[in-house]
């Protein structure tokens, strides 16, 4: 009567990879059991063992080992379905659990691992008055209300995690830990994770984040004004943003687009056989623009002045000087044009020379203040754009639309 042994599991797992490193100990009980022989799995995985004083790149904090034995340890617990309290409890296809978060979540492990694909979670905030979650379950219960006074409504056990505290960030990060970890279980191949907070903990969340979960899957950290009329502070700063953190769970996840703003819709006013377009210089600019930069990019495009036509003369590229060369000479009536901006400073265009070569007839040239400006057309994309990592909309605001929308939602619940 309690979940799978998560230990037990990832030691098989170890075991199919290394079965050398599988050993037999004893347990609490007497008994032998399977085990993973910790010195032969650094062996298999680094020619120089890595251990004991020797320094190297980690994240760590006082009881780190014990927040990731909390995550892997079982539950006995189990739900309880409140009919009385739900609205359509036989047709919903909604689901809302009052509950430690770290023990519904391994009871959710059990049917939903791997199948989820969108989780969004809002810790506290570690402002120094919130109230986190006290993870040593075996305090005694008279002892702990002398410590602190605080549970929720349910009898989980709580208390405040004030700046004076000597574990301030640690006891935050023992909490928030072994959560995670668990929740990256439900994930499926191509879900996502959004995780919010302010700038208290956003340093010490993004670490976590990165361990477990992976920095390759760190999607953006978006900056959220939640609060346009800020919150003012001691330090002389009026603030009115937090952060959303979205990570992936794997490669396979995939960002959907958004639709266009007016705004950006306004722009595409031309249209041919393709869709709707608007004219831009196809000269590279922001990153990665600078002739020093893609060398490869840099390089001329003759105009014929009398009819306006393109074309890329032969060159010959020069490895030392990392240039190219022209080969041909330059007819009477022709201009050799380079991606430098008005002021002399030297860009690149936006493709290589092959690709410039297959899109030449689409390129517009235009003449302006005597010099002559090359454009390209650039699509307005059918799919939509991508997310932007400022959101600044009013619908952003949690103290006023996202109270709102959880009224309008849970406004029968809420009076209760």
């Amino acid at each position: 009567m309690q979940t799978t042994n998560v230990v037990n599991e990832n030691i098989k797992k170890i075991g199919k990879l290394f079965p050398n490193c599988l050993t037999e100990t004893l347990d609490e009980n007497g008994r032998p059991q399977t085990a993973i022989d910790f010195d032969q799995l650094r062996q298999e995985l680094s020619k120089d063992i890595v251990e004991g004083p020797e320094e190297r790149y980690q994240f760590t904090w006082p009881d780190k080992r014990n927040a990731i034995r909390l995550a892997n340890a079982p539950t006995t617990d189990t739900l309880r379905p409140c009919r009385e309290e739900s609205v359509d409890f036989d047709n919903t296809q909604n689901l809302y659990i009052e509950g430690d978060n770290l023990q519904v979540l391994k009871l959710l492990r059990e049917n939903y691992l791997g199948k989820v694909k969108v989780i969004y979670i809002d810790p506290p905030y570690n402002t120094g008055r919130n109230l986190i979650y006290k993870n040593d379950f075996s305090i005694n219960a008279d002892d702990y209300y002398i410590n602190s006074g605080q549970t929720d409504e349910i009898g989980n056990l709580l208390y405040v995690n004030t700046e004076s505290n000597g574990r301030f960030h640690t006891d935050w990060i023992n909490m928030i830990y072994p959560r995670l970890k668990v929740a990256k279980d439900l994930l499926a191949s191509d879900g996502i994770i959004i995780l919010t907070i302010d700038d208290c903990e956003i340093e010490t969340v993004t670490m976590i984040m990165n361990e477990v979960f992976g920095e390759d899957n760190h999607l953006a950290t978006v900056v959220v004004k939640n609060n346009p009329s800020g919150r003012s502070t001691v330090k002389g700063f009026s603030i009115n943003h937090e952060y959303a953190l979205f990570y992936s769970r794997s490669d396979a996840a995939v960002l959907g687009h958004m639709r266009h703003s007016n705004e950006q819709i306004a722009r595409y006013k031309e249209k041919d056989n393709k869709g709707f377009f608007e004219w831009e210089n196809f000269r590279k600019n922001g990153t990665d623009s600078d002739r020093k930069d893609r060398p490869k990019q840099y390089y001329p495009i003759i105009v014929n002045s009398s009819d306006g036509k393109l074309r890329i003369p032969d060159l010959l590229w020069d490895d030392k000087r990392k240039e190219y060369i022209l080969e041909e000479d330059i007819l009477q009536n022709e201009i050799v044009l380079l991606p430098n901006t008005p002021d002399g400073v030297e860009k690149v265009w936006k493709y290589g020379i092959d690709r410039t070569k297959s899109i030449i007839n689409e390129i517009l040239v235009k003449k302006q203040n005597n010099r002559y400006e090359l454009y390209r057309k650039k699509y307005l994309n059918d799919e939509g754009s991508l997310p932007r990592t400022w959101w600044d909309k009013p619908e952003y605001s949690a103290r006023d639309n996202g109270t709102r929308t959880l009224t309008n939602i849970f406004g029968p619940l809420l009076s209760r």
